[in-house]
């Protein structure tokens, strides 16, 4: 489990719920963290296929001694995200979700799609590329997922198909929004801020290489000074004339028009 501290919300992450034995998730309470995220990838052996060292069984059981502990201490935080990666394979438990993890003190759930394919095999998996007919046949149905959720007291959250012939706009808002590294790098996003050292990712079957980019470091600039530097200037206005930068270009959160 990992703690930060981003625009002053303590935000805590977890990725093996094995972890979370009843000391710790009592510690957690009482520590005043303002989220925990969890992670799935499907409901039940979907999930276990794809989180592999964590189990569908082990995160639920999780959430519920959470939510068992912040009545028993009188808390209502952390509030509870967690982070659904949907895969083609996967799409058959979409309408599993809002019973499954209904009454287990869930505040949102956001529905994400695999947007960096790290290998050609995973191609399949990802929904970035698939036709408008069925673009749209998806889009109804997470619309539906979202409405049953809301019937379970579960707010869904889910990546919205623009409409045919509408440019899409970046869903990681690089106009307005940016990521700050560890080691105090500063990008656009987190695609462009991936903890890796080399490595390809598949566009339509074709690699491309994995490259970083950062316009400044916190230990070197201000937030400010590098967000008004001529170079990150440069990639906002990339946007504006609608010649993206090549990191941006071969991104499949944008796919061609």
């Amino acid at each position: 489990m990992a703690l930060a501290k981003q625009a002053g919300c303590r935000v805590g992450t977890t990725t093996n719920a094995t972890l979370l034995n009843e000391a710790t998730i009592t510690r957690i309470v009482a520590s005043g963290m303002d989220v925990l995220a969890f992670s799935l990838a499907g409901i039940g052996e979907t999930n276990d296929a794809w989180r592999q060292g964590t189990s569908y069984l082990q995160v639920l059981n999780a959430l519920r001694a959470l939510k068992a502990c912040k009545r028993r201490l009188g808390k209502d935080k952390p509030r509870v995200h967690v982070a659904y990666m949907l895969l083609r394979s996967g799409l058959p438990d979409l309408a599993k979700i809002p019973g499954a993890l209904h009454g287990l003190g869930i505040d949102q759930v956001v529905i994400s799609t695999l947007d960096l394919v790290a290998s050609p095999e995973l191609e399949k998996e990802s929904l970035a590329m698939v036709s408008e007919t069925e673009g749209l046949e998806i889009n109804t149905r997470l619309e539906a997922v979202a409405a049953a959720g809301a019937r379970h007291d579960l707010v869904v959250h889910f990546p919205h198909r623009p409409p045919p012939g509408r440019r899409k706009d970046c869903p990681e808002n690089v106009l307005r929004a940016a990521v700050l590294s560890t080691e105090g790098n500063v990008s656009p996003c987190v695609y462009t801020n991936i903890p890796a050292s080399v490595g390809d990712y598949y566009v339509r079957g074709r690699p491309h290489y994995l490259q970083h980019l950062f316009f400044g470091n916190l230990l070197e600039l201000s937030l400010l000074n590098i967000w008004h530097s001529p170079a990150y200037r440069s990639f906002r206005r990339s946007w504006q004339r609608g010649a993206l930068d090549m990191s941006c270009r071969f991104c499949l959160k944008i796919p061609s028009q």
